[in-house]
């Protein structure tokens, strides 16, 4: 047995057998025939017997039993029984006995049986040696003598008659069969999904794999635009009728780094993995390795020598073998492009984002697959609106694989309903449409079914109402951003730029103020609204520090806020402003719903201990006289409510003033308010 090598316990079984028959059979040493035997012996019908007198484990016998049925299964492919085989080999063996070898002392392989082993060894690669492996080197190195009891089966070529064309084929490269995905068989066996469009980018990826030098490339873009499907869809061309002369025949193998440095213990095993790994792609120049996330070859295994591209380079540069990398433009440019060593020896093919028209087409394709798997009916314009509701709500995703996701997503939640006590009646299809997919994209957007499912048109047109229901007495700024936006989801806005750039100015607390998430979204779906204070008069302002009854409050002067505006801002940035709004102060009828609207919020705070408030009119005058004047606004109103109505009731709560369900009336008493339980005493005198 080759030493440093692994074996599994089914071929230490067969070896065991394979010494006893040479023992019995009086034969100097043992034999690739004594072998043959030995597997024949694996094959018996009592084998559970057998191994339960050994010390083995539960899992190891189920192991040795498993490799047996499947040698049993070579057997049959031949048509041989291995019980009659393993008597005619005994038979023929014994005739050849030595007297000379006597019956006493321990039998040795010989060097036939020897070179057995280190050929299953080869065939087994870096995994264990099984009893398969051990079958075909046994069938390779047989003895006339064994040859001539298979011919008496009429078989005339073992290895023909045991592995038939068409079962499972030593590739000669078991290294590469252990560490890598074989995509090209897969592509043969019709296991690869199809590859729709994507024409230029194979047409550039075969291009640079002819190449006479550095036949490499990488493919560089975003996660989610199929970069590995444009590999696969190479691999699928390469094996069909009609590949390019230069590519036929082709072996596309993924190579997995992860699992080159897996169950590495000592330094130098890596490196020695992936030398035989790359020295199987030298020695077959058919082999193109595609190595996905190909950053990560960077520093796996180690630094300096054992550095996985330290060892790639040399290969790459003499063109020893051909690679296909991917990865996405931020990890190309931290990690690729700052090793110029590396980077020269790829040819860069850039992977844009599928446009609309495309990517409709790859749903389309896609779409029979996930009807037939799920059991659904897909719809049409499903794929459309797939595709377009992606786009709209998932910005930070891309195409096509959010599409895909959010259409599969679709599928398998109509397939799961039919789980629950109200599934789908016998009989009946189970349908997805664009009402489907648009509860999977604004569960996955964390938005409110119905701002997904509207239509897009009716929503813009009521853009004014719905955000005038959020801001108050600002008519204006209201317009110019509903404008802004029809303008730009109409089709109409330079694709280039933001669909708005807007600066409101006025006095602070007046409505100008924007959320923000801090997410990094396209510029392009985004309306850019500055704010600013400047130019805003702090002076009263109402004529003379008060308004008449019905007055209308002084707007600022739109000419003294962009004089205000270039003195303080620098030209570059007020040129790519496209509007500037200038707020007006709010008017006591402007601030009543924005009073309304904080009321609202104190009285859901206030429902968790079931009391009920009633603001009278004097008190809600008291809190609008408080918010008003030239610094005022919604902020200052805001404070007054948590000053004079907020704190007083926390107050008495904690005192006992006001209990848990009680009905409590907010009056003024002076400046400040006062809490009257409505069915108290007092307060029915009052009345």
């Amino acid at each position: 047995m080759r030493e440093g090598a692994r074996y599994a316990d089914s071929v230490v079984f067969v070896l065991g057998r394979a010494l006893v028959e040479a023992h019995a059979g009086r034969a100097a040493e043992a034999e690739p025939d004594h072998l043959l035997v030995g597997l024949g012996s694996l094959c018996r019908p009592d084998l559970a017997e057998v191994l339960g007198r050994r010390r083995l484990d539960a899992d190891a016998r189920r192991a040795v039993e498993a490799d047996a049925r499947r040698v049993n299964q070579h057997f049959d492919e031949a048509d041989v029984s291995p019980r009659e085989l393993r008597r005619s080999l005994r038979d023929a063996l014994a005739a050849r006995a030595t007297p000379e070898a006597g019956a006493v002392g321990e039998r040795r392989l010989g060097r036939a049986a020897r070179r057995v082993f280190v050929r299953a060894t080869e065939l087994a690669g870096p995994g264990a040696v099984d009893a398969v492996n051990l079958l075909r080197a046994v069938l390779e190195a047989l003895s006339p003598v064994g040859r001539k009891v298979l011919e008496s089966y009429g078989i005339t070529d073992a290895l023909a008659a045991f592995f038939p064309a068409g079962a499972e084929q030593p590739t000669g490269t078991p290294y590469l069969d252990h560490y890598g995905r074989d995509l090209s068989a897969l592509a043969r066996a019709g296991k690869l999904p199809p590859l729709i469009g994507r024409r230029d980018e194979l047409r550039a990826l075969a291009r640079v794999l002819v190449r006479r030098h550095k036949a490499n490339a990488v493919l560089v873009g975003h996660a989610g635009t199929g970069k590995t499907g444009i590999v696969e869809g190479l691999a699928q061309r390469l094996v069909s009728p009609g590949a390019p002369a230069d590519l036929a025949g082709a072996r596309i193998v993924e190579l997995s780094m992860s699992a080159l440095v897996a169950g590495t213990k000592y330094r130098g095993e890596f490196e020695e993995r992936l030398q035989a790994v790359l020295a199987e792609a030298r020695g077959a120049p058919d082999v193109v390795l595609f190595i996905d996330e190909l950053h990560t070859v960077l520093h796996a295994g180690g630094r300096g020598a054992s550095d996985a591209a330290n060892i790639l380079k040399p290969a790459l540069a003499r063109g020893e073998l051909r690679c296909i990398g991917a990865t996405t433009p931020g990890e190309y440019r931290r990690d690729i492009e700052d090793d110029a060593a590396l980077q020269r020896r790829f040819g860069v093919i850039w992977v844009d984002e599928p446009g609309r028209a495309e990517s409709v087409a790859i749903l389309a394709g896609v779409a029979q697959s996930l009807a037939a798997h799920h059991g659904v009916r897909i719809e049409t314009g499903s794929a459309e609106a797939a595709v377009d509701l992606t786009v709209r709500h998932l910005p930070d995703q891309r195409l096509p694989d959010k599409a895909i996701d959010a259409l599969d997503q679709a599928c398998a939640a109509a397939r799961i309903r039919t789980l629950g006590p109200d599934g789908a009646p016998a009989g009946e299809s189970l349908r997805v449409g664009r009402d489907e997919v648009a509860a999977v994209v604004a569960e996955r957007a964390r938005l409110p079914l119905q701002h997904v499912a509207q239509g897009e048109a009716e929503r813009l047109l009521a853009m004014e109402e719905h955000l005038g229901r959020r801001v108050v007495g600002q008519e204006e700024a209201v317009r110019a951003v509903a404008e802004a936006v029809r303008a730009g989801r109409s089709g109409l806005g330079d694709p280039r730029r933001p669909v708005g750039v807007l600066l409101f100015a006025g006095p602070t607390g007046i409505g100008q103020l924007t959320d923000a998430r801090g997410r990094r979204v396209p510029f392009s779906e985004a309306v850019v609204i500055l704010t600013s204070n400047l130019g805003a008069d702090p002076a009263p302002a109402y004529p003379a520090g008060f308004a008449p009854n019905g007055g209308t409050p002084r707007r600022p002067a739109k000419e003294a806020v962009m004089a205000a505006l270039r003195q303080r801002l620098r030209p570059e940035l007020l040129g790519r402003i496209a509007r500037v709004v200038v707020f007006a102060p709010l008017s006591d009828a402007s601030m009543d719903p924005v009073l309304d609207k904080l009321l609202t919020q104190v009285d859901a705070r206030l429902s968790s201990r079931a009391i009920d408030l009633t603001v009278t009119a004097a008190a809600r005058a008291l809190l609008l006289r408080h918010s008003s004047g030239a610094l005022g606004g919604a902020r200052k109103l805001e404070q007054a409510v948590d000053r004079l109505l907020v704190q007083p009731l926390a107050q008495a709560l904690l005192t006992g003033t006001v209990t848990d369900g009680a009905r409590v009336r907010a009056d003024v008493l002076g400046q400040e308010l006062v809490f009257v339980p409505v069915d108290s005493p007092a307060a029915e005198e009052e009345r």
